[in-house]
C-alpha cells in the first residue's frame, strides 16, 4: 500500500479491533507511530 509517499504493509496485519478505513485516514506521522508500536516497517521515499 502507498499512503502519503510511504509504502507499508500495515493493512495486511491489522488486528480486528483496528478497522482498515481508520488506518487509511491516518497522517504519515501517525502511521509511523502505529507502525512503530506494531513493530512494522514503513519505507518512505
Amino acid at each position: 500500500y502507498v499512503l502519503d509517499g510511504c509504502h507499508h504493509d500495515l493493512l495486511e496485519d491489522l488486528p480486528p479491533s483496528q478497522p482498515k478505513s481508520e488506518i487509511v485516514r491516518l497522517k504519515k506521522v501517525e502511521l509511523c507511530k502505529v507502525a512503530s508500536m506494531m513493530k512494522r516497517h514503513i519505507l518512505c521515499y
